[in-house]
């Protein structure tokens, strides 16, 4: 479910944002004005070779293989649906990830199962 909703995700729109205080000036020199609003696009950096070896193609068994493979790199420990991480964009990320997350897991793991039980 995480390879799938890393490529198709609930939009192209990774996050949303309102700018707080008045004349903000990025690193690159852009001014802000209070009130406006910027965001980030999710779905280049969800399939960014640099970050997923063959970034743009689907391979269900992508997160599963560092837990099968016990590998101790960090990166790779929160690798569950619901988790968010800074490479991993699809809920939100840190105070403002998506609480309903867990809820979702619920629903299509018990729809997948009434699928799998009453459909051959």
């Amino acid at each position: 479910m995480r390879e799938t909703l890393r490529l198709h995700s609930f939009g192209n729109g990774g996050i949303l944002r309102q700018v707080m205080v008045d004349n903000l000036v990025t690193e690159d020199g852009f001014q802000l004005p209070q009130g406006a609003q910027i965001s980030y696009l999710g779905y280049p950096s969800q399939t960014d070779s640099d970050v997923y070896e063959n970034g743009e193609a689907f391979d269900p068994l992508h997160f599963c293989r560092p837990r099968e493979l016990k590998e101790p790199d960090t990166s790779t420990v929160n690798t569950t649906f619901v988790s968010t991480g800074s490479k991993y964009w699809a809920f939100g990320h840190g105070k403002h990830a998506c609480p309903r997350r867990f809820i979702l897991d619920f629903e299509l793991k018990m729809m997948l199962s009434r699928i799998l039980r009453d459909y051959d």
